[in-house]
This record gives C-alpha cells, sequence and structure tokens, in this order.
C-alpha cells in the first residue's frame, strides 16, 4: 500500500493538537448539511481531507484539502494516515456505509455525525461494540465535544477480524453450502 501523497500530513493543525488529521471518504448525502461541521472546522483552524466526488460549496472549500475519487489502495493510504475518520449519515435506520470496515480495520477514531437520533440504525448494530467511537448530533456545539472527546482518547485495540472481508466470504460460502445441501 502507497503513502498519501507529499503534503498530506502538513498544514493542518487544530487548536487542540499540532497535526490532526481528519478524513472522510465516499459519497456524503444530500440528506445531511454539512455546514455544523465546517463551522467547527472554522472555530478550530483545521481541515478536512476528502477523497470523493462530493461538490462542496464554496463556503466550504478552504476547509478541505478535496483529493477527489483515487483507486482503493490510495483511499485506504489515506485512512492509514488519518487520526479521526468521519462518517456522515442522514441517521435512517437501514442506512449502513462499506467504508466504516475499513476504519475499523485499521482500529481508527471514528465520528458520526447524523442527522438523525444518534446509536441507531445499521451503523449502531455495526460499531456497538466498538470503542473508538463518537456519536454527533448535526450541530455545532454536539459535533464540538464529540470531535474533542476523540481527541482526548487513546485508542483501544480492537480485534476486527469479524468484520473483514475473509470473515464475510467465509460466512457466504457456508450459508451457500447450507443451501446446496
Amino acid at each position: 500500500m502507497g503513502d498519501p501523497p507529499i503534503g498530506f500530513y502538513s498544514n493542518n493543525k487544530c487548536a487542540l493538537c499540532s497535526c490532526l488529521q481528519l478524513i472522510a471518504v465516499g459519497k456524503i448525502y444530500d440528506d445531511i448539511t454539512v455546514t455544523p461541521f465546517f463551522q467547527v472546522l472554522h472555530d478550530d483552524k483545521q481541515q478536512l481531507n476528502y477523497v470523493g466526488k462530493h461538490s462542496f460549496d464554496d463556503e466550504h472549500r478552504p476547509f478541505v484539502t478535496h483529493y477527489g475519487p483515487q483507486s482503493y489502495l490510495t483511499t485506504l493510504s489515506y485512512i492509514k494516515g488519518a487520526d479521526i475518520c468521519i462518517l456522515f449519515t442522514g441517521g435512517k435506520a437501514f442506512e449502513s456505509t462499506t467504508k466504516v470496515f475499513d476504519f475499523l480495520a485499521f482500529n481508527k477514531k471514528i465520528l458520526i455525525i447524523t442527522e438523525g437520533d444518534v446509536h441507531t440504525g445499521e451503523l449502531q448494530n455495526i460499531t456497538k461494540e466498538y470503542p473508538n467511537i463518537e456519536w454527533s448530533e448535526n450541530s455545532e456545539n454536539d459535533i464540538q465535544k464529540a470531535l474533542h472527546s476523540l481527541i482526548q482518547k487513546e485508542i483501544v485495540n480492537f480485534d476486527s477480524s469479524r468484520y473483514s472481508r475473509q470473515n464475510g466470504l467465509r460466512k457466504l460460502l457456508s450459508i451457500i453450502k447450507n443451501i446446496v445441501e
């Protein structure tokens, strides 16, 4: 796996730490407003590293280092280099995202920002035992508290092997085998 491009680790300063790396990857749906999150970034003089196709409003662009769509391996290298991974969700019960599994595989701190109720839906089912996570309502105050809580947290090692693609394929093969027999 390659390293993130030169510059990924520089020029991103946070009021609480010297070089906090925040990353979001993939699609950001229209059912969530990112304005409260960007207000927190503005207040903390921080930036979001973003890998994906989302087109940010003009007012948010100064706070985004936008790498555009990247290969899966390059995206993994960005995730590996990040301190905190950001998930935006509309808060729907069925909503899940494959990127959370990549965040878990790297044992990253995760901030889930939701338009709905915190600790609900499929994302809660996936992450309920994961210790390196904070949920936040989509308000500036709540995001600020959750982000600062994550900054202060020590990373707890977590065995994410049950979420691996390999383990998922084993389960699928077992199900297929039981159906065929």
